[in-house]
Parts: structure tokens; C-alpha cells; sequence
């Protein structure tokens, strides 16, 4: 049997396995889990070292001129995609040992997790639209049920996922049957930089494009990312919203974008359009929430929108900036939603205000966050640095100054956002409710650290993960392994500028230590004759920000979107009802209204059918 086909049935093989392990052998079910997620990361390694353009099909049935049949293919795009989505599979596998060993859904948990790691990986290899649409939707299903597993209280927003999700996936449903019907064939590598030029066309490429967007989270059909935040373990968030439905939505954007159809000039600003709005509007809404979990999955959001900012662009730069941040983004908030599942675990509350002072008792946590929160907001030498700055020059090439002002100040909100998030968990003074909490065990601080070297390494030599990641998925050659990286209008040494910020970073070292020559008295404070308590001193950090709330401009419009006068979900509910309404009111029993509907609809179906 061919190397493809084991990411896709070990993963699922092993799902079934813990099924039927008794609820007593927690740790039997564990190691089944860990040893499907290491082999599909070994044959997924296998597939993607290899590097060559490898495919498969066996074929499964026909009805008429419909054939199909088991198409799987790799190539540099999907092989690099296949390869991160395992190792996430993997890491979560092991970070859930510490996270969900006290959970009474521990057997469906593991099931539900090599389930997806086994529909990803039908749904990126996948050389044929039925089969990506099958694993697609697969994922889909099992993320509501894994939304679910946070109880009752995350019902609604396991139905609101369901609902908008998979209303993108119709959407793409009709897409494949529109390409099928227009091209006769279902496989993917048939479709060879076909022009969006007519009517019919820009349709159907929207088509696909919904089902991408939705999936990673992009503007407007994001809204069930922060919903499902409320509810779903933290580990599901890390899981699928932060890293393999950000790594499916984007990969499936580049495909249709980069190698199925070539883009017409207005859908490459629609695609422009869409991530400015997404980085600014998003951002905007992280800066004002009060919930951890909440406010990283507005982030999650805001990322997605660089993504499409840098493919919509269409210049090599930009496009290898938004693949590279799409791998960027998965590492960074992923071991930013494990980090807030230690805290949370070990605090038991995500609500900022209940947070604080917790870097002496958890300071691994508080590494892994400190460097994922300076990596996604671009700061240098980390890797979210290198992929935003690709994206800048991308958008320079195309001369559009306004989405690159639009990029660089989201980038300065999500470092206003995570100053509040630091200072609001790991500074200031410790609530006196959490004198008691302990640092995350190995199981859970293994991943996150894992995951912040990643963000480092990724940083500092950003040209390996450039040469051999994502140059070959984009089709771009970065040349020989520099210490620089040379762009058109640009150079960039990212080695050389982490020596100089060491150094620097030394020197700022030595002058604080210098400044602590001269103690300080310490006194207890008071105010107004009066002394205050450690709770009365201690300011949590929610009111960051809050003027922007209140800011006249902006005040509506929190206001409206706090209520959802923007939210798609909201919309099509509040005029469906309307919809229903009607047709419920011309249910009014009369027995000659209802042949008069059957006579109608007789009468359409014979005009359809003779004209």
C-alpha cells in the first residue's frame, strides 16, 4: 500500500481502537492515541521529505459519465500542510494527557481527535473534489461534536459553528458540482490556471472561495470562532480554529487562487479588500474583550486576514508571505490557546479580571505566551516578524499603500491587545484566590514549548523555513541558504538582526541592574489616611482600551456588534424567520389553496421540462 494512504486510515484505525478500550484504562487509550498521531506524523514526514510529486487512484464507482474514484496526490504545497497538520495532531495528543486526563468524555475526546487528524489529511491530499468535499465535511462534523464535549452551555455555539460552516460548505458543495457540470472532470490537478474571466466563472470560484474563507475564519463568516470560544475546551481551540482549519481554509485559498484558476483583477482586490478588513475590524474587537479565550479567538480571526491580504496580491513576495504566515499563525496561536488551557486549568477561570501575577507560579506558561504573543504581533527577530514583512512587500508590489497601512497597524493593535493580555495574567499583583496554583504539568508544557522554539527558530533563520518549506509550496525560489533574504525592493538579514537585538537586549540588562544600586524605601500605601487591602491595589488590566469602547465614533458600532446587528448568523435567522413567517401564513388549511400550489408547481416543473 502506498506511504499516501497511512496519514489518512492509521489516524482513523487508531480513533476506533480507543473506542473500544475500557473507560477504566485511561492510560492504554492514551498511548493508542499518541502512537496513531506519531505514525501519522512519521508517513506524513515520509511524504513531504521525499519530495516528489507522487499519485494515486483507485477507482470507486460510476453512474453514467459521473467516475469516481479515490484520487489521492502530493505535491510541495500539500505535502508541507499534510506534515504541520500531523505534528499539531501530535502535540495536542500529548498536551490532552495533562488537560482531559479528569474528563468524562476522555474515550469520545481521542476518538474525535484521530478522526480529524485522519479527515484533514483525506481533505489535503485529496486529488479529487469529492473526496477533499467528503474529508472537508467530516471535519466540519467533528468539530460540533467536539464544541459539545463543553457541556450545555456550548450547545448554541456548537449549532451556530454548524450552521454557518456548514452552510459555507454547500456553498462549496455547489461549487465542485458547477466545476464538474462546466469541465467534466472532478480532479483537482486537471484544473490548470483556468481564467476567471466570464460571469459563470467568478461564480463559481466564489463559490469555492466561501467554503475556504469560512473555514479559516475570514470576515464576515467568522463569527462562529469567537462563539465557539465560549464554550469548547481550550484544547479543541487549539486543535482545529487556531491550527487545522486555518491550515485547510488556506491551503484550499491557494489552491483555487495559485494553481486551479487565475485571478481577474477585481477578484484579486476582492481578495485584498476581504483581509484588510478582516486584520483591522477583528483586532479592533480583540482589544476590548475580557475574556482570554474570547479574545485569542478574535486574534484567530485578524491573523487569517494577512493570509488572504498576502495570496490576494498575487506577487511572489506576498503570496509566500501569506503561506508562510498561515504556518506562522497555526504555531503561535495554537501554543497561545494551550498556554490559556494551563491557565486555565490551574487558575480554573479565563476572565482576565480574575487573573494576575501568575509568571512566578507558572513561568513556563508565561515564556511560551510571552513569545507567541511578540511573535503574532510581528515583532523582530520572531517568525510572525518575517511572514508580515513579506506580506508588506507584497502589498508595496502591487501599489497599494492603503492595505499595507491597513496590515502594519493591525500589527500595532495586536501588540496593544497582548500588553493587556501579559500584564492582565502573568504581571502585576496575584489574586488573593490563586495562592494556591501550581505550575502546568510536563504533558501540557511540553507542546507550548515546542511550539515557542518553533516561533523563535522559525525567526531567526527564517530563510531555511523560506528555501525548503515555502518556496517549493508556492513555486518560488529563494536561491541559495543566505544569511540574507533578498527581495526586489527589500533585504532582510534575520540572523544578523537577532545578534544586534541580543546585544542590545544585554545592554538594557546592565543598566537595569545598575539603576537597582539605589534602593528604594518601601512603605504600605494609603490614601486619604487610609491603607488598602492587596485586592483594592490590584489593577487587573481590563481597563485597557476601554476609552476605545466609549469613543464616540466607535461606540455605536461595539454596540451594534456586541448585539449582532453584523453577524451573518443573527441575519439570516432574524429574515428567515420572516421567510417562514410568510410561508406560514399562506398555510391557511383552505383544501383549493393547496391545488392551486400543486397545479403551480406542476405547471413550472412541465415548462421546465419540454422548453
Amino acid at each position: 500500500m502506498d506511504a499516501l494512504v497511512y496519514p489518512v486510515i492509521i489516524p482513523i484505525a487508531a480513533g476506533f481502537i480507543v473506542l473500544l478500550v475500557p473507560s477504566a484504562m485511561k492510560r492504554v487509550r492514551e498511548i493508542v492515541a499518541l502512537a496513531g498521531t506519531i505514525i501519522a506524523a512519521y508517513y506524513a514526514g515520509v511524504v513531504f521529505f521525499a519530495g516528489e510529486y507522487v499519485a494515486v487512484s483507485w477507482p470507486w464507482f460510476s453512474l453514467g459519465s459521473f467516475v469516481f474514484s479515490f484520487d489521492l496526490r502530493v505535491d510541495s504545497l500539500n505535502g508541507f500542510i499534510l506534515f504541520a497538520a500531523s505534528v499539531f495532531a501530535l502535540l495536542i495528543a500529548i498536551y490532552s494527557i495533562g488537560f482531559m486526563n479528569d474528563s468524562d468524555r476522555h474515550r469520545e475526546y481521542y476518538a474525535y481527535l484521530l478522526w480529524t487528524s485522519g479527515a484533514t489529511a483525506a481533505a489535503l491530499l485529496a486529488d479529487n473534489l469529492v473526496l477533499l468535499l467528503i474529508g472537508w465535511e467530516v471535519t466540519t462534523m467533528l468539530l460540533f461534536f467536539f464544541i459539545t464535549m463543553g457541556g450545555k452551555e456550548s450547545r448554541e455555539a456548537a449549532g451556530k459553528t454548524f450552521v454557518i460552516v456548514g452552510f459555507a460548505d454547500c456553498a462549496l458543495l455547489l461549487g465542485v458540482i458547477l466545476a464538474w457540470y462546466s469541465f467534466g472532470t472532478l480532479r483537482i490537478s486537471d484544473f490548470d490556471s483556468v481564467p476567471v474571466t466570464s460571469g459563470f466563472m467568478t461564480v463559481l470560484y466564489i463559490l469555492l472561495l466561501t467554503g475556504a474563507l469560512v473555514k479559516a475564519g475570514a470576515m464576515p463568516g467568522h463569527s462562529w470562532i469567537p462563539k465557539a470560544a465560549e464554550g469548547a475546551p481550550t484544547s479543541v481551540m487549539a486543535y482545529l480554529p487556531a491550527s487545522l482549519d486555518k491550515l485547510l481554509g488556506i491551503y484550499l485559498l491557494a489552491r483555487i487562487s495559485l494553481f486551479m484558476f487565475v485571478l481577474s483583477g477585481p477578484l484579486r482586490l476582492l481578495l485584498l479588500s476581504i483581509g484588510a478588513v478582516t486584520i483591522i475590524l477583528a483586532v479592533m474587537m480583540a482589544l476590548v474583550q475580557h475574556n482570554l479565550k474570547k479574545l485569542l479567538a478574535f486574534h484567530a480571526v485578524s491573523q487569517v486576514g494577512y493570509m488572504v491580504l498576502g495570496i490576494g496580491t498575487g506577487v511572489p513576495a506576498g503570496v509566500a508571505g501569506g503561506l508562510f504566515h498561515m504556518l506562522n499563525n497555526a504555531l503561535y496561536k495554537c501554543c497561545l490557546f494551550l498556554g490559556t488551557g494551563a491557565v486555565e486549568k490551574r487558575a480554573g477561570t479565563t476572565e482576565l479580571e480574575e487573573l494576575g501575577g501568575l509568571a512566578r507560579v507558572m513561568p513556563v506558561t508565561f515564556a511560551a505566551m510571552l513569545v507567541s504573543a511578540l511573535a503574532i504581533s510581528g515583532v523582530p527577530p520572531l517568525n510572525g516578524f518575517a511572514s508580515k514583512w513579506l506580506i508588506y512587500e507584497g502589498t508595496i508590489e502591487t501599489g497599494q499603500p492603503v492595505f499595507l497601512i491597513a496590515a502594519m497597524f493591525g500589527s500595532a493593535l495586536t501588540l496593544a491587545s497582548f500588553f493587556k493580555v501579559i500584564h492582565s495574567v502573568f504581571l502585576g499583583k496575584r489574586p488573593e484566590g490563586l495562592n494556591s496554583v501550581k505550575p502546568a504539568g510536563w504533558a501540557m508544557a511540553v507542546p507550548m514549548v515546542v511550539l515557542a522554539v518553533i516561533c523563535v527558530l522559525f525567526g531567526v533563520f527564517a530563510q531555511l523555513p523560506l528555501r525548503y518549506l515555502v518556496g517549493p509550496a508556492a513555486g518560488i525560489d529563494f536561491g541559495p541558504v543566505s544569511g540574507t533574504i533578498l527581495l526586489p525592493h527589500a533585504l532582510w538579514s534575520p540572523t544578523l538582526a537577532t545578534l544586534l537585538i541580543v546585544l542590545a537586549l544585554l545592554i538594557g540588562v546592565i543598566v537595569y541592574y545598575m539603576s537597582t544600586a539605589i534602593k528604594p524605601r518601601k512603605t504600605t500605601i494609603f490614601v486619604g489616611g487610609e491603607q488598602f487591602g492587596s485586592e483594592e491595589l490590584r489593577y487587573p488590566g481590563t481597563g485597557f482600551y476601554e476609552t476605545i469602547r466609549t469613543f464616540s465614533p466607535l461606540k455605536v458600532l461595539y454596540k451594534d456588534a456586541e448585539e449582532g446587528v453584523y453577524d451573518l448568523y443573527v441575519l439570516g435567522g432574524r429574515y428567515g424567520m420572516k421567510i417562514v413567517g410568510i410561508l406560514q401564513s399562506i398555510h391557511n388549511g383552505v383544501v383549493s389553496t393547496y391545488v392551486a400550489f400543486a397545479i403551480a408547481g406542476l405547471g413550472f416543473l412541465i415548462f421546465f421540462l419540454v422548453r
